[in-house]
């Protein structure tokens, strides 16, 4: 098989959820990233493709002739794809992740809000060492010592008040890319994902 000739995978994974759920916000909440990295992906997978897939209007977007083509091949593929993968996985196949992942957060949020969480994380996936250490320093003053690292940002607004949370990924497929949730949206996140 010629890997050169196949598409950026992860553009097709968002162009798919993009054209199934005909929105790339819609698709951005399914893969868990923003909409803003959804466009891009589209955009890097029409200029690999040479054509738009998708025409963008003001009230959301509709597939071109060509993206609905290949939204149709994609989702048989993906459909084979799961149903291979499902002959060979073992129930027990999530607990077979291992490694070390470090976690930078303030000692506030790791005492209230991590830590109570970690053995249930820790019952899903026995074989994942976390490793917690915590500062209020700022991202660029610590470096990449850290698989993610959290922040509570201060709502300008109002005293005492904490309107967002910034996530940092340095040594991830999402490496070096810094997102910023409000916590009404974290909120929201939290109430429709135990991905959080």
């Amino acid at each position: 098989m010629d890997l050169e000739a196949l598409p950026p995978l992860n553009a097709i994974r968002a162009f798919e959820a993009a054209a199934r759920l005909g929105s790339f916000a819609k698709a951005a909440a399914e893969l868990h990233v923003t909409h803003w990295a959804i466009g891009k992906q589209v955009r890097l997978l029409e200029d690999w493709m040479g054509m738009p897939l998708f025409w963008r209007r003001s009230r959301g977007i509709d597939l071109t002739e060509e993206g609905a083509e290949l939204a149709k091949d994609v989702a048989s593929v993906f459909s084979n794809l799961s149903t291979a993968t499902k002959k060979l996985r073992h129930a027990e196949g999530t607990h077979r992740l291992s490694g070390i992942v470090r976690i930078n957060v303030p000692t506030s949020f790791a005492l209230r809000w991590l830590i109570p969480r970690l053995s249930e994380f820790r019952h899903q996936f026995p074989n994942i060492t976390v490793r917690i250490s915590t500062t209020s320093r700022k991202f660029r003053y610590i470096g990449s010592a850290f698989d993610l690292g959290i922040r509570l940002m201060p709502d300008p607004t109002s005293v005492g008040t904490l309107a967002a949370l910034d996530f940092c990924f340095t040594s991830s497929p999402l490496a070096g890319g810094c997102q910023r949730f409000s916590f009404l949206s974290l909120a929201n996140r939290m109430a429709h994902s135990r991905q959080l």
